[in-house]
């Protein structure tokens, strides 16, 4: 899906995750609206929050803050709300 520029952001996915009902009442999400980035995004980290190695949450952190500066900078191209981001989605997405 990524291969030739193609991008992640704005595109509705065909699979929907099952997330705990708690997780899906404290984000807000809507079982109607987990076709996005964020709930995809949610999803690797529940994954990855089971992981002993505690390297590779370091990392996925990583990545995360990595993300939240090109969203910073993304001079408006990464539209936060159609991509299912809520305003503490850098703290929704950390391990």
């Amino acid at each position: 899906m990524s291969a030739h520029y193609a991008r992640f952001y704005s595109k509705r996915y065909v699979i929907f995750p099952s997330l705990p009902k708690e997780d899906l009442k404290k984000y807000n999400i809507k079982n109607a609206k987990k076709d996005n980035l964020f709930v995809m995004l949610f999803t690797e980290k529940k994954l990855f929050s089971f992981l002993p190695d505690r390297a590779i949450q370091d990392e996925w952190n990583h990545f995360i803050d990595d993300l939240a500066d090109l969203i910073e900078n993304s001079d408006g191209l990464f539209n936060c709300e159609e991509n299912g981001f809520m305003k503490d989605w850098k703290e929704a997405l950390k391990v």
